[in-house]
Protein backbone atom coordinates (compact mmCIF):
# COMPACT_ATOMS: atom_id res chain seq x y z
CA UNK A 1 0.00 0.00 0.00
CA UNK A 2 1.46 3.38 -1.06
CA UNK A 3 1.95 6.07 1.50
CA UNK A 4 -0.58 8.62 2.18
CA UNK A 5 -0.32 12.61 2.26
CA UNK A 6 1.29 14.70 -0.70
CA UNK A 7 4.66 13.75 -2.05
CA UNK A 8 7.22 16.19 -1.46
CA UNK A 9 7.94 18.49 -3.79
CA UNK A 10 11.95 18.89 -2.74
CA UNK A 11 14.48 16.70 -2.41
CA UNK A 12 15.48 15.34 0.85
CA UNK A 13 17.79 12.97 0.82
CA UNK A 14 21.09 15.29 1.25
CA UNK A 15 19.43 17.18 4.34
CA UNK A 16 20.63 16.08 7.75
CA UNK A 17 20.07 16.86 11.10
CA UNK A 18 22.69 19.05 12.65
CA UNK A 19 22.22 18.36 16.42
CA UNK A 20 24.61 16.58 17.54
CA UNK A 21 22.86 14.95 20.45
CA UNK A 22 20.58 13.58 18.17
CA UNK A 23 20.32 9.84 17.59
CA UNK A 24 20.13 10.66 13.83
CA UNK A 25 22.61 13.32 13.24
CA UNK A 26 24.53 13.37 10.22
CA UNK A 27 22.69 10.99 8.19
CA UNK A 28 21.50 12.10 5.28
CA UNK A 29 18.35 10.83 3.38
CA UNK A 30 16.47 9.60 6.33
CA UNK A 31 12.91 9.83 6.34
CA UNK A 32 12.62 11.51 10.10
CA UNK A 33 13.59 15.06 8.08
CA UNK A 34 10.61 17.05 7.03
CA UNK A 35 10.03 19.91 5.24
CA UNK A 36 8.72 22.97 7.61
CA UNK A 37 8.25 26.09 6.04
CA UNK A 38 10.06 28.46 4.38
CA UNK A 39 10.87 31.99 4.89
CA UNK A 40 12.92 35.36 3.05
CA UNK A 41 16.34 36.14 2.80
CA UNK A 42 18.10 38.52 0.33
CA UNK A 43 18.87 35.53 -1.61
CA UNK A 44 15.26 34.48 -2.00
CA UNK A 45 13.17 31.52 0.41
CA UNK A 46 15.09 29.57 2.62
CA UNK A 47 13.99 26.41 3.61
CA UNK A 48 13.13 24.98 7.15
CA UNK A 49 13.68 21.55 8.12
CA UNK A 50 12.45 19.82 11.22
CA UNK A 51 13.85 16.22 12.77
CA UNK A 52 11.14 14.27 13.76
CA UNK A 53 13.29 12.33 16.03
CA UNK A 54 14.83 14.99 18.50
CA UNK A 55 11.86 17.55 17.24
CA UNK A 56 14.49 20.20 16.06
CA UNK A 57 14.26 22.79 13.52
CA UNK A 58 17.08 23.93 11.60
CA UNK A 59 17.61 25.79 8.21
CA UNK A 60 19.69 24.33 5.04
CA UNK A 61 22.24 26.40 6.26
CA UNK A 62 22.78 24.61 9.70
CA UNK A 63 26.26 23.04 10.25
CA UNK A 64 27.83 24.60 7.78
CA UNK A 65 30.50 27.38 7.67
CA UNK A 66 27.48 29.49 6.55
CA UNK A 67 25.52 29.46 9.42
CA UNK A 68 24.51 32.70 11.17
CA UNK A 69 25.82 34.58 7.95
CA UNK A 70 23.14 36.66 6.01
CA UNK A 71 25.02 37.19 3.26
CA UNK A 72 25.16 35.38 -0.01
CA UNK A 73 27.68 31.83 -0.25
CA UNK A 74 28.86 33.12 -3.09
CA UNK A 75 29.92 36.73 -1.82
CA UNK A 76 31.20 35.04 1.25
CA UNK A 77 33.45 32.46 -1.14
CA UNK A 78 34.54 35.13 -3.24
CA UNK A 79 36.06 37.43 -0.10
CA UNK A 80 37.71 34.22 1.26
CA UNK A 81 39.28 33.69 -2.16
CA UNK A 82 40.73 37.39 -2.07
CA UNK A 83 41.90 37.02 1.40
CA UNK A 84 43.64 33.49 0.71
CA UNK A 85 45.36 35.23 -1.78
CA UNK A 86 47.30 37.38 0.29
CA UNK A 87 45.15 40.40 -0.55
CA UNK A 88 44.64 42.63 3.09
CA UNK A 89 41.52 42.90 4.61
CA UNK A 90 40.81 46.76 3.69
CA UNK A 91 41.36 46.01 0.44
CA UNK A 92 39.23 42.99 -0.07
CA UNK A 93 36.30 44.60 1.76
CA UNK A 94 37.37 47.77 -0.99
CA UNK A 95 37.20 45.44 -3.80
CA UNK A 96 33.75 43.61 -2.59
CA UNK A 97 31.99 47.74 -1.39
CA UNK A 98 31.68 46.56 2.13
CA UNK A 99 32.74 46.88 5.80
CA UNK A 100 36.30 45.63 6.70
CA UNK A 101 34.71 44.41 9.89
CA UNK A 102 32.10 42.65 8.43
CA UNK A 103 34.90 41.11 6.04
CA UNK A 104 36.72 40.41 9.44
CA UNK A 105 33.82 38.60 11.24
CA UNK A 106 33.32 36.24 8.31
CA UNK A 107 37.18 35.22 8.41
CA UNK A 108 36.76 34.60 12.35
CA UNK A 109 33.90 32.49 11.80
CA UNK A 110 35.75 30.39 9.26
CA UNK A 111 38.62 30.17 11.24
CA UNK A 112 36.57 28.66 14.40
CA UNK A 113 36.19 25.30 11.77
CA UNK A 114 39.19 25.65 9.21
CA UNK A 115 38.88 22.04 8.33
CA UNK A 116 35.29 22.46 7.24
CA UNK A 117 36.03 26.34 4.96
CA UNK A 118 39.22 24.30 3.23
CA UNK A 119 36.96 21.66 2.26
CA UNK A 120 34.17 24.16 0.78
CA UNK A 121 36.80 26.46 -0.31
CA UNK A 122 39.00 23.99 -1.89
CA UNK A 123 36.28 22.29 -3.80
CA UNK A 124 34.03 25.41 -5.14
CA UNK A 125 36.61 28.19 -5.57
CA UNK A 126 39.90 26.02 -6.41
CA UNK A 127 41.97 27.73 -3.52
CA UNK A 128 44.94 25.63 -2.46
CA UNK A 129 45.24 23.83 1.05
CA UNK A 130 48.82 25.90 1.51
CA UNK A 131 47.42 29.31 0.76
CA UNK A 132 44.07 28.16 2.91
CA UNK A 133 46.61 27.02 5.95
CA UNK A 134 48.79 30.26 5.94
CA UNK A 135 45.62 32.25 6.14
CA UNK A 136 43.96 30.49 9.12
CA UNK A 137 47.77 30.36 10.91
CA UNK A 138 47.71 34.02 10.69
CA UNK A 139 44.28 34.55 12.03
CA UNK A 140 45.04 32.51 14.72
CA UNK A 141 47.91 34.77 15.53
CA UNK A 142 46.13 37.00 15.38
CA UNK A 143 49.01 38.58 12.57
CA UNK A 144 46.85 39.44 9.25
CA UNK A 145 48.82 43.36 9.56
CA UNK A 146 51.80 41.54 8.94
CA UNK A 147 50.04 39.64 6.52
CA UNK A 148 49.22 42.83 4.71
CA UNK A 149 52.72 43.95 5.08
CA UNK A 150 53.82 41.36 3.42
CA UNK A 151 51.69 41.29 0.70
CA UNK A 152 52.35 45.07 0.12
CA UNK A 153 56.26 44.21 -0.48
CA UNK A 154 55.24 41.25 -2.75
CA UNK A 155 53.22 43.42 -5.49
CA UNK A 156 55.46 46.82 -4.16
CA UNK A 157 54.20 49.51 -1.50
CA UNK A 158 52.08 51.86 -4.30
CA UNK A 159 51.45 49.03 -6.86
CA UNK A 160 48.41 46.90 -5.88
CA UNK A 161 47.77 49.89 -2.97
CA UNK A 162 46.12 52.69 -4.75
CA UNK A 163 43.94 53.52 -1.85
CA UNK A 164 46.74 55.51 0.21
CA UNK A 165 46.55 53.32 3.27
CA UNK A 166 49.72 53.70 4.57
Amino acid sequence: MAKRGRKPAHDLSKVSCPNPDCPDFGKAGISSIVSNGTYTTREGKTRRYKCKTCGGSFCSRSGTIFEGLRAPEERIISALKLLAKGIPIRKAAEILEMKSDTLRKWLDKMATQPEAANKRLAKEAGIAEADLAALWDFVKQDALRQRAILWRKKCGWKKGWNSGYE
